[in-house]
């Protein structure tokens, strides 16, 4: 019986490479912007110990990364990519709102 991992790779092994490219930059954005909102909504609630955590999120990223390179023998700098400009989207969206709040500095510290 097959694992519900290899049922999707089995689907994505049977992707052109520019559905490919695009599966991998919506995922890598993804990843980015969770990971990057998880550890900020995180640190500010448990005062870091769930930021630490969050991180962990950021590591799995990764580690998923590489399990679909040796799967589908993709290229992973879309995924790369992706995960910069949505870890880039979280960092702008967290300072827009430490701005609007006045609450920068307090979050930062």
């Amino acid at each position: 019986m097959q694992s519900w991992m290899d049922t999707v790779f089995e689907k994505l092994r049977g992707y052109d490479e520019k559905k490919a490219t695009r599966f991998m930059q919506i995922a890598g954005f993804l990843f980015g912007l969770i990971a990057w909102i998880a550890f900020i909504i995180l640190n500010r609630v448990q005062g870091g110990f769930l930021g630490i955590l969050a991180l962990l999120v950021f590591a799995l990223a990764f580690l998923a990364r590489g399990r679909l390179h040796r799967e589908t023998g993709w290229n992973m700098r879309p995924f790369n990519v992706g995960m910069a400009i949505g870890v880039g989207v979280g960092l702008v969206l967290w300072t827009a709102y430490g701005a609007i709040t006045g609450d920068l500095f307090k979050t930062v510290a």
